[in-house]
């Protein structure tokens, strides 16, 4: 009976290899896929919306400063341009909260304060607590950054959207001055939309 089972011994043993290899290449798998998001992929979320956001504050910046000199334009269509400006201006501001809230979360000395809870004169915390608070820690910073990232995401595009008007609205002020010529202002922000409409197109959400 013992010479029947032997043929059969080193294919189960292979197979059960095989099979605790398959395991092992798709957990580390499921390793790397998390921390390429979340370290890889997200930080370059946050390298391009934060680019992103700088020229759309730019951008709202130099059109607030042609629309407040507009002294031609009806007063009623002003009020109209003003309010369109202000909507502008607060998405530039909610992303810019969305950003410096991500940002805080991603210092890398960000959870070091822990090591100083155990007090002085070598006092010494439990290390098995430690642990879970500094995973606690990693699992709240995770999901800021997610909440976060979506909401600059959100702002940045709708506030590409309202660029367009805006930029229509800035050329129609501008061609009202008698002196009015394409300069490297208006280049900027052509170039801006340029980029916008080229990012949206290739993001990756």
């Amino acid at each position: 009976m013992g010479t029947s089972v032997r043929p059969y011994t080193k294919p189960l043993l292979f197979s059960l290899i095989g099979v605790l290899v398959l395991i092992i290449c798709i957990l580390f798998g499921m390793w790397f896929y998390r921390l390429y998001t979340k370290r890889g992929f997200y930080l370059k979320d946050f390298e391009r919306l934060s680019k992103e956001a700088r020229l759309l504050a730019q951008e709202t910046s130099i059109i607030r400063k042609d629309i407040e000199s507009d002294d031609v334009t009806d007063s009623s269509l002003n009020i109209v341009n003003m309010q369109h400006l202000n909507a502008a201006e607060d998405l530039d501001c909610g992303i810019r909260i969305a950003l410096s809230a991500w940002e805080d979360i991603m210092q890398p000395n960000e959870g070091d304060a822990l090591d100083e809870e155990g007090g002085v004169g070598g006092a010494r915390i439990d290390r098995k607590g430690e642990r879970r608070l500094r995973e606690r820690r990693r699992s709240h910073g995770r999901y800021v950054i997610g909440l976060m990232r979506g909401k600059a995401i959100e702002g940045v595009e709708r506030r590409k959207e309202l660029s367009r008007e805006l930029q229509a609205m800035h050329l129609e002020v501008l061609s009202r001055k008698p002196n009015y010529q394409f300069s490297s202002t208006n280049h900027l922000i052509a170039s801006s939309s340029s980029k916008s409409s080229i990012w949206s197109q290739e993001k990756v959400i």
